[in-house]
C-alpha cells in the first residue's frame, strides 16, 4: 500500500464511468426500437403480400384464357373479406381501367404494430399483347419503409 492510502493498482469503475456507458446505452437502445417497430411491421406485411400472390395468378390466368380483363374479384374467385388476414383492416377491392387496360387490386392494411398507420398497398396488372399481366406494387398510400424493396416508387 502507498503512503497516501490508495493501493497502486485499484479495480472497478468510477461512478463518472458506469454513467457514461449507461447514457450510452439508453442511446442505443432508443435509436434501435423504432428500427426494430419497422422491421416487425414489414414482416407482418409480408403475410397479405403472400395472400396477393394468389390473386394476381388467379388475375393472370383469367386474363390469359379469355384475354379480357376480370370485372370484379367475385368472378375470379376471390374472397374479399377482411378476415382473409389479421393485417387487412377493410376488404379487399379491385378496379379496372379500360383506358390503361389495368386491373387493381386494393388490399388495406394496418394492424402492422409499433409506429405504423393503414394504408393501402395496390397490386396494378397490366396486360400485353402477349395475354399476360404485368404486375406493378408502387401505387397505394402506404408508407414506403413498410414496403418490399421492390414495391418502393
Amino acid at each position: 500500500m502507498r503512503r497516501d492510502g490508495f493501493r497502486k493498482n485499484s479495480r472497478g469503475f468510477t461512478l463518472i464511468e458506469l454513467m457514461i456507458a449507461v447514457a450510452i446505452l439508453g442511446l442505443l437502445v432508443s435509436l434501435s426500437i423504432p428500427v426494430y417497430q419497422d422491421y416487425t411491421a414489414r414482416t407482418k406485411l409480408s403475410e397479405v403480400i403472400q395472400l396477393s400472390k394468389t390473386d394476381r395468378t388467379l388475375a393472370a390466368a383469367y386474363f390469359s384464357e379469355t384475354s379480357t380483363l376480370p370485372s370484379d374479384l367475385a368472378s375470379l374467385g376471390i374472397e374479399t373479406s377482411e378476415t382473409r388476414s389479421v393485417y387487412l383492416v377493410g376488404n379487399v377491392t379491385a378496379t379496372v381501367d379500360t383506358s390503361t387496360n389495368s386491373f387493381s387490386i386494393i388490399y388495406p392494411v394496418g394492424n402492422l404494430g409499433g409506429s405504423s398507420v393503414p394504408g393501402t398497398l395496390v397490386w396494378k396488372g397490366t396486360a400485353d399483347a402477349g395475354a399476360a399481366m404485368n404486375w406493378d406494387c408502387t401505387g397505394g398510400t402506404l408508407p414506403n419503409r413498410y414496403r418490399p424493396p421492390a414495391c418502393r416508387p
